[in-house]
């Protein structure tokens, strides 16, 4: 039988809460958006003191044995985007999809993804210290931060579509697409962010299906799947007219 989520958390649980300098161990991710299905990995965090982190990954690599041999373990090069030490697991005998994405934070960090309006309610483990409490969220500076990433988006968009503009013409599909995907569909998804989820505007394609009107979601994702240079130029305009319009009632 394959080795399920329900026994990869108790074993982890018990191998982990018992330690010395290891204070608590939450499930993020879908779990905490409540959006958790067959498809979704384990995103389980752990805090420890400082001089316990590589401990920490030690236990965990000593103890999945017990339920799988481990396939295939991924250390995210360091330093990590959000400054926390993190390995993917991979076992012999679980579904692939059923990675185990394990970040350990240090007990002292500041940013430990708790703020419920970006990363939902975080899942107890086990929390020996009273560290699992939603954190807060500063609207005011946030907004402040959305305001000026407007301002810069607004900016570079304007002055860089010539780049896909010009692969266009000069028949170089692969070229174009790099750009139309990076400066053209990234920025018109932030500032639809900015309009239809305001708290994860900065999140990129994820969770745009759940976030943007239903209809928003299928322009956007029609958007991006492209038959050839003379729909992708159709479809340059088409998305350089949805990001002004929507900047405009952003301005509004």
């Amino acid at each position: 039988m394959p080795v399920t989520r329900h026994e990869i958390l108790a074993l982890l649980k018990t191998v982990l809460e018992p330690q010395d300098g290891v204070c608590a161990m939450w499930r993020g991710g879908s779990a905490a958006r409540g959006e958790s299905d067959e498809w979704s990995d384990i995103d389980a965090v752990v805090v420890c003191e400082e001089e316990n982190v590589d401990a920490v990954f030690d236990t965990v690599e000593a103890a999945l044995p017990r339920l799988s041999p481990i396939d295939l373990v991924w250390k995210v090069p360091e330093p990590t985007w959000h400054g926390h030490a993190q390995r993917f697991y991979r076992l012999v005998d679980a579904p692939d999809h059923l990675l185990i994405d394990l970040v350990v934070m240090i007990r002292g960090s500041h940013e430990r993804f708790l703020v419920p309006e970006r990363h939902g309610l975080a899942v107890p483990v086990f929390d020996k210290v009273g560290l699992i409490k939603p954190a807060e969220f500063d609207a005011q500076a946030f907004r402040a931060k959305m305001r000026a990433d407007l301002a810069d988006t607004k900016v570079r968009f304007e002055i860089l579509q010539c780049m896909v503009d010009k692969e266009i013409q000069r028949g170089r599909p692969l070229d174009a697409l790099n750009f139309y995907f990076g400066l053209t569909l990234t920025p018109l998804i932030k500032v639809l962010g900015m309009r239809y989820r305001r708290s994860r505007y900065d999140f990129g394609r994820r969770y745009t299906r759940e976030d943007f009107p239903t209809d928003v979601a299928d322009k956007v994702e029609a958007l991006h799947f492209v038959r050839d240079l003379d729909d992708l130029e159709t479809k340059h305009d088409r998305a350089q007219q949805l990001f002004w319009q929507t900047v405009q009632i952003l301005e509004d």
